[in-house]
């Protein structure tokens, strides 16, 4: 799955090195010590337009909000969950994309254009995303595969994040510049 990143990875830092575009950072990481201020857990929709909780340490927060039907984890969808993260992170960010099986890789990168607005609007410097959320979906066309979602959904963030800084003050370029989008995953 990592070799899939690798181009996106190269254009990110080319990109970045221009002194009047501004970029997130993407990094992909192992898993151990991962530390970041949100934690992006990917859930999506059963048939009966409820949230699916995820595997993992955050399937009893999505549980909760399930019952509760205060989130349904519709294409878009977001649920901050301050003080909510586990892990290394402070907090959580519950990023709904709908029923898998409806998932294209221009939903994704619609709902990455998204999520990058909601992260400035909650002053994120670091957020990671595991690529397992999308390998341990179930659903999600086998043809398309997982990395490719992951890949669409980091295109739609570096498309939303796009600035061009040239005319701007000093203040305003550095603001963003240290903002992170961390992939952790179990291959190594």
């Amino acid at each position: 799955m990592l070799k899939d990143f690798d181009n996106l990875i190269e254009v990110n830092l080319t990109m970045s090195q221009q002194k009047s575009i501004q970029l997130p950072k993407f990094e992909i990481r192992a898993v151990s010590g991962v530390q970041a201020d949100v934690a992006l857990v990917a859930v999506f929709q059963d048939g009966g337009k409820k949230a699916i909780p995820p595997k993992g340490s955050y399937a009893d927060t999505v549980e909760k909000l399930r019952k509760g039907d205060s989130y349904t984890a519709g294409r878009g969808a977001f649920q901050f969950v301050r003080f909510g993260g586990k892990g290394g992170a402070e907090s959580a960010l519950l990023v709904g994309f709908g029923p898998a099986a409806d998932l294209t890789e221009e939903k994704a990168r619609q709902v990455g254009g998204q999520l990058w607005s909601k992260l400035k609007a909650e002053k994120a410097k670091t957020a990671t995303l595991p690529l397992e959320y999308f390998s341990n979906a179930k659903g999600l066309k086998a043809e398309i595969g997982a990395a490719r979602f992951v890949r669409a959904v980091v295109e739609g963030l570096a498309l939303a994040a796009y600035e061009f800084t040239k005319y701007k003050t000093a203040e305003v370029k550095d603001a963003w510049a240290r903002e992170k989008l961390i992939l952790p995953t179990d291959e190594k």
